[in-house]
């Protein structure tokens, strides 16, 4: 999903820098594998990525190239996807994945006091027996970022 997101914002996937375009695309078709079950749809999804991949259609509008890095990404599929209904509709919806952290961040004093030395061997080891951590992948329209965090998990009595 990260990946999918690099690729369908046109300021990070069209930027000079942007050197993982091949990474970026093998995560992109694994997404649209797994958001997109139709066959015929994931055909036209296909053909209409080489449209945006070109600049050609409405995605090479001299003000759809100048709004890139200006707009919202969501905002710019909005307006200059119209020639692609189904590439459109996939990157609005993968665009428009958000997340929180806020529910986890209770999860980080834990994990401070874990890792600090405090506990004894005993205690560390019961504790560890417990712990799982988890990656969370979160694509913002225009940050992407990868949280890590550990929960406690109580083994039942």
């Amino acid at each position: 999903l990260h990946a999918a997101g690099c690729v369908f914002n046109p300021g990070i996937y069209f930027s000079p820098s942007f050197k993982m375009q091949s990474y970026a695309f093998m995560g992109l078709m694994k997404t649209i594998a797994s958001l997109v079950p139709a066959v015929e749809v994931q055909d036209k999804i296909f053909l209409q990525l080489e449209e945006y991949k070109k600049s050609t259609g409405d995605f090479g509008l001299p003000i759809a190239i100048r709004q890139r890095e200006k707009f919202n990404p969501v905002a710019w599929w909005d307006n200059f996807g119209n020639g692609t209904l189904e590439l459109q509709s996939l990157a609005v919806r993968v665009l428009s994945q958000c997340c929180s952290a806020t529910g986890y961040e209770r999860n980080w004093d834990i994990f401070k006091y874990l890792h600090s030395g405090k506990l004894s061997r005993l205690e560390r080891s019961s504790f560890e027996k417990g712990m799982k951590t988890e990656i969370i992948s979160c694509v913002i329209p225009t940050v992407s970022f990868y949280l890590q965090f550990t929960t406690v998990t109580q083994e039942p009595a």
